[in-house]
């Protein structure tokens, strides 16, 4: 079964590409179509918020429909908003392009939750692990292509690129991905009032979405305003290289599957906690990054570790929660974690612009130090007793 995994991974990889294509490319878009530095960052906002809006209202849709249909039906509708993003001469129509993009990029939290039923017992931290080394390959991928395709061919030619992946996407989930039963008992109404009511019910998973709010956020300021700032002295960086900047993603792809085992023994909760303090330790070295590219790498590739920890705890902390309901435990979980995105994106591309590397510091370190008291009590687990309650 460990083989479907794989193949689930590569799904997840191209499915959440389409949220990170916009960011290294920002700069051009915003001097080809005539705004500023701050106006264009409500490109990269839009698609968080919108994908957390698609988190909230479709993903539910995993425990009522057919997985696979309901997948390829996000795919032709991303792929038709990517080539309206393309053509797009006017910012109104590339920011309505860019709400449907983020809306129906949602295929991997659709995949995730359902995984587990797929594996054995012992091996579903490891499972997610391996799903999320995909999803942070995809962003990754997405990062570096874009840089290079849009400083060569000009950034129309990402969302070309991004229309093209779609197709070859939805050719890999037609001929391999699994069918399931509809579950026609559940009416779509119950799904989203009953996953209001988990997040009521369930303090734990209050607990991971605001640990996911605040470390995505602060992970997200970054990404929101590394193009404008690393443009700046020292460094001077041209689209194509910021999206190399983007290779130090390749730490989470090594990471996310011992993040999953260190999960499997001992608890998730520890986990995040961890990662909330990689997260601060991220944020102090890159006050230091001014002085060197290096060190700003550095920086980023703690804060990539870090996001790791917290979205494979967080996620595996809630499915423990209740078998029958993990796409609503996971839609709870990751549309808090995208609006923590879309606000950190914000926040970044504000206090970045205004103060500098500094701003963006402060607000890292902010949301780290709230990360590491919502779960400092996790740092003295030692046995993992929640994903044994996973059936």
């Amino acid at each position: 079964m460990m083989g479907l995994v794989y193949i689930m991974s590569l799904i997840c990889a191209f499915c959440v590409a389409n949220i990170y294509y916009s960011q290294p490319i920002l700069m051009i878009i915003a001097d080809s179509i005539g705004v500023t530095h701050t106006e264009i960052g409500n490109i990269p906002t839009i698609v968080q918020l919108s994908y957390a809006a698609g988190l909230l209202l479709l993903v539910p849709l995993g425990d009522k429909l057919n997985r696979k249909n309901l997948l390829q039906t996000l795919l032709f509708i991303n792929l038709l908003s990517s080539i309206l993003a393309s053509i797009s001469d006017s910012f109104i129509l590339l920011e309505l392009a860019s709400f449907f993009i983020g809306v129906t990029s949602i295929g991997a939290q659709i995949i995730i939750p359902a995984a587990p039923s797929y594996v054995d017992a012992n091996n579903r931290g490891k499972a997610v692990g391996i799903l999320l080394s995909g999803l942070v390959t995809g962003i990754l991928l997405a990062r570096l292509l874009s840089g290079y395709i849009g400083g060569i061919y000009g950034w129309r030619a990402v969302f070309y690129f991004a229309a093209f992946i779609n197709l070859f996407n939805m050719s890999v989930i037609y001929f391999k991905f699994p069918s399931n039963k509809s579950n026609k008992q559940i009416s779509y109404k119950n799904l989203i009032t009953s996953t209001f009511e988990l997040v009521v019910a369930e303090k734990e998973l209050r607990r991971c979405c605001l640990s996911g709010f605040v470390i995505f956020g602060a992970y997200s300021a970054l990404w929101g305003i590394v193009a404008y700032l690393t443009s700046l002295p020292p460094f001077y960086l041209t689209s194509h290289e910021v999206g190399l900047l983007g290779l130090s993603g390749i730490a989470g792809i090594i990471a996310s599957p011992y993040v999953g085992r260190l999960a499997d023994k001992y608890t998730p909760g520890f986990v995040v906690a961890i990662g909330g303090i990689i997260s601060f330790i991220g944020f102090v070295v890159m006050y230091y990054s001014v002085y060197s590219i290096i060190i700003l790498v550095l920086s980023m590739v703690l804060l990539d570790i870090s996001a790791r920890h917290s979205i494979i705890g967080n996620q595996l902390r809630a499915f423990s929660l209740r078998e029958d309901a993990r796409s609503r435990l996971n839609t709870a979980f990751m549309t808090s974690y995208f609006l923590g995105g879309a606000v950190g994106t914000k926040l970044g591309s504000l206090l970045g612009g205004i103060y500098g590397w500094l701003g963006l510091v402060l607000l890292g370190c902010i949301a780290s130090i709230i990360a590491i008291m919502v779960n400092h009590k996790n740092l003295f687990d030692s046995k993992n007793k929640e994903i044994e309650t996973i059936v």
